[in-house]
């Protein structure tokens, strides 16, 4: 039996023990009438709370939780656009690359502490580990950390240390191949 017929049968029961209840003249069985209308008007509530569960409450969670797994497709999706490679040349996917901005700086705070040539960008290198280089001379005091400026037209480069915005060492190139290693 479908809840519509369970709840319209449960109906005219509820009206006739009202009419009973109102036409009876015995007490007792006015009471019987009584508890079997508050059982059935139980059982009425309880299948219409069934129906309000069933087309109120699932439906709304069931809403929600779309509703959420939307912003989180909306995030991840625009998460990974932001991280995707770019085909713009003047911007690197190479996280090794130092950006453009990131050299002039750089080339602004050590023009204050050494005159730099002027007719050319410098290659940006950073110091990740000065075990390596502690077999040439001229990365004996590097850090890791130390940025190092090489100029190749002018055949020179600096390390430049920016926690202590110090100039550490600076020399000319003689070998370009072994300096770049």
């Amino acid at each position: 039996m479908t809840k519509q017929k369970e709840i319209a049968e449960l109906k005219r029961e509820i009206e006739n023990l009202k009419t009973n209840i109102n036409s009876s003249k015995e007490p007792a069985i006015k009471d019987g009438f009584k508890s079997r209308l508050v059982e059935v008007q139980k059982n009425k509530q309880k299948i219409e709370n069934r129906k309000l569960l069933f087309f109120g409450i699932i439906p709304l969670i069931i809403i929600i939780l779309l509703l959420v797994l939307i912003i989180f497709s909306l995030f991840y999706l625009t998460k990974q656009k932001t991280t995707k490679p770019t085909n713009n040349p003047n911007v690197s996917s190479n996280p090794n690359i130092v950006s453009q901005t990131e050299v002039e700086a750089i080339v602004s705070r050590v023009g204050m502490l050494i005159d730099l040539p002027k007719d050319e960008t410098p290659t940006l290198a950073t110091v990740l580990d000065k075990d390596k280089l502690k077999d040439q001379p001229f990365f004996a005091n590097a850090q890791n950390g130390d940025k190092i400026l090489i100029y190749i037209k002018a055949k020179k480069s600096i390390i430049w240390r920016p926690s202590e915005n110090k100039i550490i060492n600076s020399g000319p190139i003689t070998n370009i191949d072994n300096t770049m290693e």
